[in-house]
């Protein structure tokens, strides 16, 4: 076919896909060869988004997502950061109503690597899909069980940033002073020494703003977060000390206002 003598030789070409979908949908064609077709692309070039975007569509027709799931595993496996490959699965969940067993898909791959952000993102997707109330907000349970279950891996690994930007998001609108567990964790670990006895995290970046942002809640707190907001500036996040500055005086605009 034409458009596959087009694609062999530019696989980002637009038009040649798009003329490939009409051409399919023209002639009524078979779509299973179409997907096998649209894999081996995807496997020889996973990061052209034409070949996604050709691969939604042939899906869609086919209205058929049962080999979605384990396609892009495939491919994340080999490449844990492929943005293509994570849309189009959170595309897939979405649309085909694929949701079990992939919060244990999420652990699986956050337990191989708690580094891994994309790992971190698809939870947050698929406990923000399947686990809200009627009205778009968490259940309390459900949020303390994903925190407790962000704090194992800080545990693990204090200065990972991923699983301080989940309690964060987990706590957007809410005020850390409900869930006093969160304060003590992250004081815990701010408090922590080593085997030499030596205080190990104080200068952690994603650390201490989450303590910031716990402390800016409290009125008698906020000398505190002013006080943390200073040293990121000044020592432990320099490259981002305009932010920290900024941070210090909506703290004290806030305070001057109450």
């Amino acid at each position: 076919a034409l458009t596959k003598i087009v694609i062999e030789n530019n696989a980002a070409n637009y038009t040649a896909w798009f003329f490939r979908r009409e051409c399919l949908k023209a002639l009524g064609s078979d779509l299973k060869p179409e997907l096998d077709y649209v894999s081996e692309a995807a496997r020889d070039s996973p990061k052209n988004y034409q070949i996604w975007y050709h691969r939604r569509a042939v899906v869609d027709l086919m209205n058929d997502g049962s080999k979605e799931k384990d396609f892009t595993a495939e491919i994340i496996e080999d490449d844990s950061k492929n943005y293509h490959a994570w849309a189009h699965r959170q595309w897939s969940l979405l649309r085909f109503n694929l949701w079990n067993g992939e919060l244990d898909y999420t652990d699986e791959l956050i337990q191989e690597d708690l580094r891994n952000n994309s790992a971190w993102n698809q939870r947050w997707y698929v406990v923000q899909n399947t686990e809200q109330n009627s009205d778009g907000s968490l259940p309390n349970e459900v949020r303390k069980r994903e925190i407790r279950y962000a704090q194992t891996f800080l545990n693990i690994a204090p200065h990972n940033e991923s699983p301080y930007n989940y309690i964060i998001g987990l706590m957007r609108n809410q005020k850390y002073a409900d869930l006093p567990f969160i304060r003590e964790h992250a004081e815990g670990l701010y408090n922590q020494k080593n085997d030499d006895g030596v205080e190990s995290y104080k200068s952690c970046p994603p650390l201490l703003g989450l303590l910031v942002i716990i402390y800016e809640q409290e009125d008698e707190l906020k000398d505190k977060a002013i006080q943390l907001c200073n040293d990121l500036a000044e020592k432990h996040d320099r490259i981002r000390s305009k932010y920290w500055k900024y941070k210090k005086r909506q703290i004290l605009t806030s305070d001057s206002n109450t």
